[in-house]
């Protein structure tokens, strides 16, 4: 008697890497542009606004700031940055561990003065979680909160893109991309 075996069910495995506690990892942290923000009533005329973003956080590497270029473009600019922090520690120890977003504007004040003795404002600050998955990327379009006095007003948005990878997975990426573009150059 031949009896029907049911078919095979195959699973693609992925295996887990083995997170150590001293393993290293990066954070992927990818800015590109920005709508809508900063009105035009604002001091000055549109071709004189310059910006500049600033990231802030609490963890390790991130304590300190990082500063993206000067970008044009009243009032959607554009910067196209990228960052790779290094770091050890994760996950994070925190739920609620958050990227701080802060857009600066550096104008051409006419007779009206800086508001500021180093001629900046700012703009509007937003704030994003941490990612908690590795190898994930999200994008955020965050809302700008401007400060007014004791309220913040939301005006325009910003993009930003995170992604936390193991250090090996991104020196893979790396080289993955680079022989790409050597394969193309031939």
């Amino acid at each position: 008697m031949i009896t029907q075996t049911p078919p095979l069910t195959l699973q693609r495995v992925v295996p887990r890497p083995l997170l150590m506690a001293k393993d290293e990892f990066i954070l992927c942290l990818k800015l590109l542009s920005a709508e809508g923000i900063d009105p035009p009533n604002r001091c000055c005329t549109a071709p004189e606004r310059r910006y500049r973003v600033v990231f802030s956080g609490d963890l390790e590497p991130l304590g300190n700031e990082l500063w993206s270029r000067v970008a044009a473009g009243y009032p959607n600019p554009s910067w196209n940055a990228r960052w790779d922090v290094r770091f050890e520690d994760y996950p994070w120890d925190n739920d609620s561990s958050r990227l701080r977003v802060e857009v600066l504007g550096f104008f051409s004040y006419g007779e009206e003065g800086p508001e500021t003795s180093t001629g900046m404002s700012v703009v509007g600050r937003a704030e994003v979680p941490l990612p908690k998955k590795l190898c994930k990327q999200k994008f955020h379009k965050l809302q700008l909160l401007r400060p007014e006095g004791d309220k913040y007003k939301a005006e325009g948005t910003i993009g930003v893109s995170l992604e936390v990878m193991p250090l090996i997975e991104a020196e893979r990426r790396d080289n993955k991309y680079m022989w790409k573009q050597f394969m193309k150059s031939l």
